[in-house]
């Protein structure tokens, strides 16, 4: 994103007086103009490689590194850029602002960093709520991709940084267990754990009974939102 246009969305914030939340994709923390009567902050951040996203361009640039699969069906092809079909139509990527895209392919996750900057006039930042922090937490457990086989990292999450600076984590198993709540920080330990689990609280609220395991596409016409497993 160039800086001329983030200095339209600062002037629109401005004019407006709202708040606007902007996300970048970047290897290193990208540098924001800095407008006056606009504060900006670093609200969100999520390591490369970590959800599924697509642009309206197509992220992919190496064709050779598409699966076999996905190339006998152009139509089917989620790595497909804006293209006419055979009747002249412009069609769109794929899976282009879907929520229940394939997850199972390391060129269809970000391929850098994600920064969230908060827009907004000066002192109107909002205090992020521990349960809004908490329901970040279990989205990110959603729609993350799958850990790799190698294992990742402990404090690899995606992180939050408050309106006191403080930086906290969004991983579900960093999140305090609460009783009684409904976000379970031990609920994919509880389901797929073959060890000794007594040092894990008891659940002290109703549970739903934990959903077969499948791609979004298979599960999406399920009436709750998947819980895929990535704590």
């Amino acid at each position: 994103m160039t800086p001329k246009i983030i200095r339209k969305i600062n002037a629109t914030v401005v004019s407006n007086n709202i708040h606007c939340l902007l996300m970048i994709e970047a290897a290193d923390p990208p540098v924001i103009p800095i407008t006056p009567g606009v504060e900006c902050k670093l609200v969100l951040e999520v390591p490369r490689a970590r959800i599924p996203i697509y642009d309206q361009g197509g992220t992919i640039k190496t064709e050779e590194n598409i699966p076999k699969e996905y190339t006998k069906d152009p139509e089917r092809n989620p790595f497909q850029r804006w293209h006419t079909n055979t009747n002249g139509e412009l069609i769109g990527p794929r899976y282009d602002g879907w929520w229940d895209g394939p997850r199972d392919h390391k060129l269809l996750h970000n391929q850098y960093r994600l920064f969230f900057y908060l827009l907004c006039p000066p002192g109107t930042s909002p205090q992020i709520t521990q349960n809004q922090t908490r329901e970040l937490a279990e989205t990110f457990a959603s729609i993350s991709a799958p850990i790799p086989s190698e294992g990742e990292p402990e404090w690899h999450t995606p992180t939050l940084t408050n309106k006191d600076g403080q930086r906290h984590s969004l991983a579900l198993r960093h999140q305090v267990y609460i009783p009684g709540d409904e976000i379970d920080p031990y609920s994919q330990s509880r389901a797929y754990s073959h060890l000794n689990m007594n040092h894990v609280p008891e659940i002290s609220h109703p549970t739903q009974p934990q959903p077969a395991n499948g791609t979004l596409i298979e599960m999406r016409s399920t009436p709750d939102f998947p819980v895929t497993g990535n704590p």
